[in-house]
C-alpha cells in the first residue's frame, strides 16, 4: 500500500503550516481505501494476527463453585 498521500499531508501540515479540512481528510481516507482494495484487500502477513490479538476480548474467568454445590454436567 502506498504511503505517499500520508507523507504529503504530514509534510504539508508540519512544514507549510497547512490546516487540512474535512475534504482533505476524506480524500486521504478514500485514497488509502482504494490502495488497499487494489491490493486484494488483504492485510500484510503477520499484521492480521496482531490486529486480532489487539481486538480480542480477554477471557472471563469462570465463577468459583461452592464445594457444597453439585458439579454440573
Amino acid at each position: 500500500m502506498t504511503v505517499a498521500p500520508v507523507v504529503a499531508v504530514t509534510l504539508g501540515v508540519t512544514v507549510l503550516g497547512e490546516r487540512p479540512g474535512a475534504g482533505a481528510v476524506a480524500g486521504l481516507l478514500l485514497i488509502l481505501a482504494g490502495s488497499w482494495l487494489s491490493t486484494d484487500g488483504r492485510l500484510p502477513p503477520g499484521l492480521g494476527e496482531r490486529v486480532s490479538r489487539l481486538t480480542r476480548r480477554p477471557r472471563q474467568p469462570e465463577p468459583r463453585r461452592s464445594p457444597l454445590e453439585p458439579a454440573s454436567g
